[in-house]
């Protein structure tokens, strides 16, 4: 029985975006830490936790790329600008991975507001374009949920969806 909960817990918290390029798309920080985004604040969590959005005090920006093993094929960039408001922060962004015969664009505004001192809760919106030049181009629109709390002065925890 232990076993069987153990597995099933590997497949709901495990990130299984093995073939997506842009969503590997990550700052430093978060790739020092092993890939975790989950717990990003600020302009970082627009490539992550949108929950995390709120912890900004003034406008952020952030632009990330790499070329993995120096091959321009499998390039990634990103850019995004976040918002402050009352209570609450808005972001956008634009991530590409790839080059001319293959090409994945993501597109996202993201929402975040703080529930209470411990608690703060974002959604973003995605449309999801992939390019194959020989093939066809499609799109599609998706989501993600994000919440972070502050459970104790030394402990956090948040959760993406």
């Amino acid at each position: 029985m232990h076993q069987a909960l153990g597995i099933l817990a590997f497949f709901f918290l495990t990130s299984l975006g093995a073939q997506s390029g842009v969503h590997r798309l990550q700052d430093a920080r978060s790739q020092a830490m092993g890939g975790t985004t989950v717990m990003n604040e600020g302009s970082f969590a627009l490539m992550g936790n949108p929950a995390g959005l709120v912890h900004a005090q003034q406008w952020q920006g952030i632009a990330s790329a790499e070329a993995p093993f120096a091959l321009w094929e499998l390039q990634r960039t990103g850019f995004g600008v976040l918002a402050p408001l009352a209570n609450s922060s808005v972001g956008a962004t634009i991530a590409t991975f790839g080059e001319k015969s293959y090409q994945e664009t993501q597109i996202s505004l993201a929402y975040s507001r703080l529930l209470n001192q411990q608690l703060s809760l974002g959604a973003t919106l995605v449309y999801w374009n992939q390019n194959v030049a020989a093939y066809q181009r499609q799109g599609f629109l998706t989501f993600s949920l994000g919440i972070q709390a502050q459970l104790h002065p030394e402990l956090k925890a948040g959760v993406q969806l």
